[in-house]
């Protein structure tokens, strides 16, 4: 089993089971505690893995890059300090009080 505390995903092989001589392998979800597929080949099986993460991991940017240009769209104006932080924000970049500008919202959402 891989072991990696950082993942969401991991990959959990059987080599004993006498209908696959050659093992096989489990991707497990930790989240919804779920086994996503059943692979023969563990390489396969460790890069769909790896995938699904990089999936996650743009989800979760592309999610934040959107609130950050729904609140600049809905200010107007660049003007604003707080809107030029959010704008940073959204891309990743380091910005002062940074859980008070995550929580900044549009004014109509």
């Amino acid at each position: 089993m891989d072991t990696n505390k950082e993942s969401r995903y991991v990959i959990v092989s059987n080599n004993d089971d006498g209908m696959h001589p050659d093992g096989y392998h489990r991707i497990c979800d930790l989240k919804t505690n779920s086994i996503l597929g059943i692979i023969d080949d563990y390489a396969i099986a460790k890069g769909l893995a790896k995938k699904l993460e990089q999936a996650d991991r743009l989800d979760a940017e592309n999610e934040r890059l959107a609130n950050a240009l729904e609140y600049i769209y809905e200010s107007g104006s660049l003007l604003n300090q707080d809107v030029v932080d959010k704008a940073r924000w959204g891309l990743g970049m380091e910005v002062e009080n940074e859980q008070e500008i995550a929580a900044l919202k549009p004014r109509f959402s």
